[in-house]
């Protein structure tokens, strides 16, 4: 009986450690940049008390990166400034974790630059310039291209570029 209940508890913290591990969020690469933070990124407090608050919704808050902000319309929205970084602040590695991470990245600024790409640079730059960092062409059409590498996902639209981080919702999340 007793071999029995400590293969139990060997089997109890094996499964333990593992489930920990998968909900884990791993290091995610930060390119050569000047943007603040990456996807992935953990935040602390003083984010959201430097950072201007501009949306939120859906499980995350929107904040303006730092230099950046957002007017407010007649009706109390926030009209973006011609250009901006955008930091979409959300849970990682699942939707439901603590929501203290970049999840997206929104930016229109050409000062910004990831790796040696600046917004509002050919498609074809874009696609050439992150193929030679170790990402793939996802997908291509009169609207937009992604590139992928590992969980992070750039996408160049016309109006600004997007970086996404996979986020899982295992326990079904609906907004």
């Amino acid at each position: 009986m007793k071999k029995l209940f400590l293969i139990f508890i060997a089997i109890y913290f094996c499964s333990f450690c593992f489930i920990s591990c998968a909900f884990e969020s791993s290091a995610i690469d930060k390119p050569t940049t000047n943007l603040e933070f990456w996807v992935g990124d953990k935040i602390d407090d003083t984010f959201r008390t430097e950072h201007e608050f501009s949306t939120g919704g859906f499980g995350s808050d929107m904040y303006y990166g730092l230099g950046y902000h957002g007017e407010r319309g007649e009706t109390g929205d926030v009209i973006d400034p011609e250009k901006y970084v955008k930091y979409s602040v959300g849970g990682y590695p699942n939707e439901s974790s603590e929501h203290n991470y970049i999840v997206q990245i929104f930016l229109n600024d050409p000062k910004v630059n990831i790796y040696d790409f600046n917004f509002g640079m050919p498609r074809e730059t874009f696609v050439e310039i992150f193929s030679k960092n170790g990402y793939s062409e996802q997908s291509e059409n009169q609207f937009h291209a992604t590139v992928t590498s590992g969980k992070v996902s750039v996408t160049l639209y016309d109006e600004y570029l997007m970086v996404s981080i996979e986020v899982t919702n295992v326990t079904g999340i609906v907004y």
